[in-house]
Order: structure tokens, then C-alpha cells, then sequence
């Protein structure tokens, strides 16, 4: 497989030694088959050789000097190089095989590759890691390893994933915590299934994992409409997310008392299922788990509250609506009140909008799409600006889940959209501008 390189970065060790975008590495390190790993390894020594082939086809070898060990500025077209490792799962929750048809194909490739969990902070299950690749994760300390465990009963585990090799999950962990592997742990949990006593089970074998463990975090199954031919699932509700906390709780005070640290965490979403309010500053200990929606909440609400505590200057024409999806509504809804109270000139609007798309029981503002935005927005006043969360739009900010376009978006509506970075800082900070 072609290792092409699709970007150099400015001022890189790779520029300064007059690397371009679109040659071929053909070897690094006297290595041809390498991956990242390899590559990550290598080029962090202080001298090393590359044979490159530049966009005409003609090979010449590069002594690189990389004086302090830094990365040298390559991009390629593969996040690992080579072929990245395919997810030989069929889970009784995956949400990939509740996507509707007719998407970009990005969205269905599914990954479970322990280098993207080293290098990207993907989570794995290592059903698909060999011992000789195990054996390399040790070797080379790729560490921290993101882990989906789900539960520690092989037969259960077995059963969810719908793959023979998921049973021995426990043992596995233990090898890298042995190793001194430093592990970040999810639970996707399923009523009926690694819930309840489940749970419990799976808590107390985690706490045999300290100290490698620097966080587990557990959220909930998420369930679309598009469940045609799969397992029958529940949701969670008020009663099975209280339940879910107060286990989680439990075993957080048996964490603190081996190791002075929490380490277990439920998501956001369990709060506000239970109706139950969100945890103080220090429940999420060093945020590790914020990806996972552990501690989203919080941070919003405290960063908006210094914020506001700091009286910033808004223009007072601000007229604007707020995007989000149902289960972020009233943290947005709060915020936007105290920022009204202070500024009652100032107008601001917070519109939660109803998944139609996906439907049964998906309501984050990171899986709003572009048809339900204007389908429900289409008879309301919803002032100059439309403000959207960054985390409704692909990486370049460009294209909602079903393909539309925010320029598209403006067009249908009428409006100027404005993107925001999720966060409360960065939420005030996008108020400011207009």
C-alpha cells in the first residue's frame, strides 16, 4: 500500500528538509512496511533515513535531522498508514447499524484498531488484537489504550458483541495493567443486559485493574428508529438511570478508599434521565472522559457562570436563536436566562430541535440534521443569526449527518448561521462577535 503524503506542516522538520505533499515515502528507517507505529518510533529519533518518491516518480533517500525529537510535520492519507483494522463485532448495540441508508460512506466505516486507540484516542475492544499484537502494544508502552469492556462476564460479553473472541476481555487487561499500560475504560450499557447486578460485577473486577486505570466512564445504549432486524432493545429510563448512578456511586467510594480517586463515572445523559442534577467540579476528576459526554454538563455551566461573573460587553443588537438538540435544551435554556437577566436588552432565542431523522431515542445536538433544522424552523422567527454547535458539522464545518450543507441551511432559512465550538467559554466568547 502506498504511504502518500497528503500535508506538510508549516515550518516542520519535513519542510525545512524540502519534503512535499503527494510524494510516496517508500521506506523509513531502512523499514518498508511500517505503520504509524513504526513510523512514530522512528522518526522520533535524532537522525534517521527516508526514501521518498516525489511526484514525478523518481526515488532519492533523505538523512532527516530532528534535533529534538518532535514530530516532523507528515500528514498521510491513511491515519495509520496502512489499511486501518475493521470491527469484526456484530453488537446488539451498535449504533452504526441503526444509520439509515443513503449516507456518505464515512459514516458506516466502522474501526477497531488499537493503533487509532494510541494515536486518536478511538475506544477498541481488542477482539480483534492478537497476542503478537498485544505482546507489541507492551513492547513499544502505547500507552494510554481507550478500551470498550462493556461487561467483564465472557459469556455475556460473548453474547453482545456476537463474536466467540470477546469472552476474554479481563485477563487481557490485566496483561497491560501488569505492563504498567495506562487504561481509559467504557461501558455502553443495555438494559437487561450488563446493567443492575451485571454492572456490579463488572465494577468490582475493575477495581482490581488499580492503578492502571485512570477512568471508566459507562452511557447509555443509544437507540434509533432504524432497528429493522435487530436485537430488541430497551431504553433507559428515570428509574434504570437512578438505579445505574447510585451502583456507579457505590463503587466510586470503594475506588477512592484503594487509590483516593473516584475513577467511575456515568454520563450526562444518566443525570438527565434520573432528572437528577449534574455533579460538582470534582466529581470528573481531569475531565478524561469529556468525549464521552462525562462531564460536558458541568464544564458548560461552570465556564458559562465565571464567564457571565466577568460582566463581558455584548453589542446591544444581539438578536439571535440558539441549535441544540432536546437533551442539551435546558442547559442551553439556563444559560441563555442568566445572560438575559444581566442584559435584558439583548435577545436570545434557544430552540431544542426533535430528531426526526433518526429517530426512537436520539436527542444530543451532535446527531441534529440539517432537514429537521428547517423543517422545524421554518415557521418560527428566529432573529439575524442562527448560532449551531460545532459538533453538528464534520471536522471542516461543512455538512450536517444527512449531507446537508450550512450554506445550504441559509439558503432554505434565510438566515446568517454561525458555528460555535462547543463549551461555555467559547459559547460566551461567540456572543461577544456578534
Amino acid at each position: 500500500m502506498k504511504k502518500l503524503i497528503t500535508h506538510i506542516e508549516t515550518d516542520s522538520v519535513a519542510e525545512q528538509h524540502g519534503i512535499s505533499e503527494g510524494w510516496e515515502i517508500v521506506s523509513v528507517g531502512g523499514k518498508q512496511n511500517f505503520d504509524i507505529i513504526d513510523y512514530m518510533l522512528i522518526t522520533a529519533d535524532r537522525n534517521f533515513n527516508m526514501e521518498i518518491k516525489d511526484e514525478n516518480g523518481v526515488k532519492k533517500t533523505l538523512t532527516i535531522e530532528n534535533p529534538n525529537w518532535q514530530p516532523i510535520g507528515i500528514a498521510f492519507e491513511n491515519l495509520t498508514i496502512d489499511a486501518p483494522k475493521f470491527c469484526k463485532n456484530k453488537c446488539v448495540f451498535c449504533f452504526m447499524d441503526q444509520m439509515p441508508k443513503g449516507l456518505r460512506n464515512t459514516l458506516y466505516f466502522k474501526d477497531d484498531d488499537y493503533r487509532l486507540s494510541f494515536t486518536c484516542g478511538n475506544y477498541v475492544t481488542l477482539t480483534n488484537v492478537t497476542d503478537e499484537e498485544l505482546a507489541r502494544i507492551i513492547e513499544n508502552k502505547l500507552s494510554p489504550m481507550n478500551i470498550s469492556v462493556h461487561t467483564t462476564n465472557p459469556k455475556l460479553r460473548t453474547e453482545m458483541m456476537n463474536n466467540p473472541n470477546a469472552g476474554e476481555i479481563l485477563p487481557r487487561l490485566q496483561l497491560l495493567k501488569n505492563a504498567g499500560i495506562e487504561l481509559n475504560l467504557q461501558l455502553v450499557l443495555c438494559p437487561g443486559y450488563n446493567d443492575g447486578e451485571a454492572l456490579k460485577k463488572t465494577l468490582e473486577d475493575m477495581l482490581t485493574l488499580i492503578p492502571a486505570i485512570n477512568s471508566l466512564s459507562a452511557v447509555p445504549v443509544g437507540l434509533t428508529k432504524h432497528r429493522e432486524n435487530l436485537t430488541e432493545l430497551k431504553p433507559f429510563d428515570k428509574q434504570t438511570a437512578e438505579e445505574t448512578i447510585d451502583i456507579i456511586e457505590a463503587y466510586r467510594k470503594k475506588a477512592f478508599e484503594l487509590c483516593e480517586r473516584s475513577l467511575f463515572h456515568a454520563s450526562d445523559e444518566f443525570f438527565i434521565l434520573a432528572q437528577r442534577e449534574f455533579p460538582p467540579d470534582e466529581y470528573y476528576e481531569d475531565y478524561s472522559q469529556y468525549e464521552n459526554g462525562v462531564g460536558m454538563a458541568r464544564s458548560f455551566i461552570d465556564e458559562v457562570d465565571n464567564a457571565l461573573m466577568r460582566r463581558p460587553k455584548f453589542k446591544s443588537d444581539l438578536n439571535a436563536t440558539v441549535i441544540t438538540g432536546e437533551l442539551a435544551y435546558a442547559i442551553l435554556q439556563d444559560a441563555a436566562d442568566k445572560l438575559l437577566d444581566l442584559y435584558p436588552e439583548l435577545s436570545l432565542d434557544v430552540v431544542p430541535v426533535k430528531n426526526n431523522f433518526f429517530g426512537g431515542h436520539v436527542s444530543v445536538a451532535g446527531l441534529v440534521c440539517g432537514s429537521d433544522i428547517v423543517e422545524q424552523l421554518m415557521p418560527r422567527h428566529y432573529g439575524k443569526r442562527l448560532i449551531l454547535p460545532s459538533n453538528m458539522l464534520t471536522e471542516d464545518g461543512g455538512l450536517f449527518l444527512d449531507n446537508m450543507s450550512v450554506n445550504e441551511l441559509e439558503r432554505k432559512l434565510g438566515v446568517q448561521c454561525v458555528i460555535s465550538p462547543f463549551g461555555g467559554n467559547e459559547f460566551i466568547n461567540t456572543l461577544k462577535r456578534l
